[in-house]
C-alpha cells in the first residue's frame, strides 16, 4: 500500500498486487457494497492502462495490478497506540465498525476473513470503513437455515 496524490492533489491509497486472481477478487469483493462502510475503488490498473501501470509499479518493485482508492488517515492499531481514545470515543469506534461488518455481511452477504485493527482504518472524513475485502468469504445459506462460509468445510471425524 503507498500513499499518493490524484491529479487534483487530493490524498489517495495505491494496493499493489503481484497476482491478477488477487487483484480480481479484491474488486470483485467490494462489488454492491456502499463505500461508506467499505473502502471502495476508485480507479483500477486496467481503467488506467494495465500495461503502463506495470511498468510504473515495476519501477518502485511491486507487482503489476492495482486499485486506486481513498486514503485513510489512519488504522485503529495505530489510534489505538498513539491516541489513547477515551471510553465514548471507543464505543463510538466500535458501533461504527459493527454497522460496517453488518453492511458486509447482510448487503455482501460476506464475513471478513481478516478483520483486525489494521484493517479498520479512520478516513479523511473521521468515518470508519473496512479494508481488505478480498480475504472474506461469502455466506451460503443452507436449507435447514444454517449459514456457514462457502470456503467452510467440517473437519473429517476420525474413523472408529
Amino acid at each position: 500500500m503507498r500513499r499518493a496524490s490524484n491529479l487534483d492533489g487530493a490524498p489517495v491509497a495505491l494496493k499493489f498486487m503481484a497476482n491478477r486472481d488477487q487483484f480480481e477478487c479484491e474488486v470483485r469483493a467490494r462489488r454492491g457494497l456502499d463505500n461508506k462502510f467499505v473502502v471502495g475503488v476508485l480507479a483500477t490498473s486496467v481503467e488506467i492502462g494495465a500495461d503502463a501501470f506495470a511498468a510504473a509499479a515495476a519501477k518502485l518493485r511491486y507487482g503489476p495490478h492495482g486499485i486506486v482508492m481513498d486514503a485513510a488517515d489512519r488504522n485503529l492499531a495505530v489510534v489505538m497506540l498513539q491516541e489513547k481514545p477515551r471510553f465514548d470515543e471507543i464505543a463510538a469506534t466500535m458501533r461504527e465498525l459493527a454497522a460496517c461488518l453488518e453492511h458486509l455481511h447482510v448487503v455482501g452477504r460476506r464475513i471478513h476473513g481478516d478483520f483486525s485493527p489494521l484493517n479498520a482504518l479512520r478516513m479523511e472524513t473521521n468515518g470508519w470503513q473496512l479494508i481488505d475485502p478480498d480475504s472474506s468469504a461469502l455466506i451460503e445459506v443452507h436449507p435447514g437455515g444454517s449459514t456457514f462460509p462457502s470456503a467452510y468445510s467440517p473437519p473429517e471425524l476420525p474413523a472408529r
